[in-house]
């Protein structure tokens, strides 16, 4: 989904037990355009930006960055990753490291088994 703008006012801020805080807006009246790109992000997890007035364009950080512009990685990404750097550093050629992938894959899937297998007994 795509990042959108639609004016607000925030009404209310809580502190929650967690450390988080509950935050409150109010819109304007919403256009029905509106109403249904805001029921898609209904309890969806997201980023909120937040300012007295419109942001430019220029302004709106790119899909799929955090917040010092860095592009978000899935888990999956961030673990094929991680083993690639683990396999650079083992002195793993460039061309052995998806066989050195499927391996600690292999190793970190039986890790998993075995703990199923613990909570099991």
């Amino acid at each position: 989904m795509d990042a959108f703008q639609i004016p607000a006012q925030l009404d209310g801020v809580s502190p929650l037990k967690d450390g988080g805080m509950s935050l409150r807006f109010h819109s304007q009246e919403t256009s029905l355009e509106q109403k249904v790109i805001l029921m898609n992000y209904y309890q969806q997890f997201g980023y909120l930006l937040f300012k007295p007035d419109r942001f430019k364009d220029n302004e709106i950080p790119e899909q799929n960055t955090d917040i010092e512009g860095r592009k978000i990685k899935t888990p999956s990404q961030r673990l094929r990753a991680t083993i690639y750097v683990l396999g650079k550093k083992k002195g793993i050629a460039t061309e052995e490291q998806d066989i050195f992938y499927q391996h600690q894959m292999e190793r970190f899937i039986d890790k998993v088994k075995e703990a199923i297998e613990r909570e099991e007994k």
